[in-house]
């Protein structure tokens, strides 16, 4: 007569231990998914005086400004938001704009309800050690005189997300020299206790 091994009985865990187990694994992966996320819904590009320009997630800032009705988003140089940032200075591009509660086209040109859009090449900042000593390498402006068509359309304003398009005439301010400038985003208001755009 054959014997049969009888199989070991499966481990058991105290019920708190399997619970803990549970809720450990499931919030690993929903930290994994925001992660993700988060990398990728961002993005800014554009095309500026013929040359790209590209930002990435962490050099892309959106403020919605509720007291002052306005909203800016800036982007840097893709790279220049990692922490150390490269040698050198990023480009920037900054967009201000009345704050918009649903889809809406803004002009850049004329008096009242319009959108600022600044290019800063080799931008320094205030917490650059040479800030008072080297100037920008140059400031390209759209409402500066002599600048005449432009447009920011925001084509989707929900909850904390805006996304939308830019075609404008940029004018340097010191060698008044017209640039065109063009280009699309989507942003995120990360802002701790902000209630977004609607």
């Amino acid at each position: 007569m054959k014997s049969v091994n009888p199989r070991p009985p499966a481990p058991t865990f105290p019920r708190t231990f399997r619970f803990a187990y549970c809720f450990a694994s499931a919030a690993a992966l929903l930290t994994l998914g925001f992660t993700s996320a988060a990398s990728a819904q961002q993005t800014f590009t554009a095309t500026l005086d013929g040359k790209p320009f590209e930002s990435d997630n962490d050099g892309i800032t959106v403020v919605p400004e509720t007291r002052s009705g306005t909203v800016s988003i800036s982007a840097r140089t893709k790279g220049f938001g990692a922490y150390p940032p490269p040698k050198g200075f990023s480009d920037r591009v900054s967009i201000m704009c009345p704050l918009p509660k649903a889809p809406q086209k803004f002009s850049t040109v004329g008096s009242g309800g319009i959108c600022t859009v600044r290019w800063v090449i080799a931008g320094r900042s205030m917490t650059d050690a040479d800030y008072k000593t080297t100037p920008n390498e140059g400031e390209f402006v759209s409402t500066a005189s002599g600048a005449k068509n432009g447009s920011v359309n925001f084509t989707k304003v929900a909850g904390k997300t805006i996304e939308g398009e830019f075609s404008v005439e940029l004018v340097e301010t010191k060698t008044k020299r017209t640039v065109l400038a063009a280009g699309k985003f989507k942003g995120i208001d990360e802002q701790y206790g902000s209630k977004g755009f609607n």
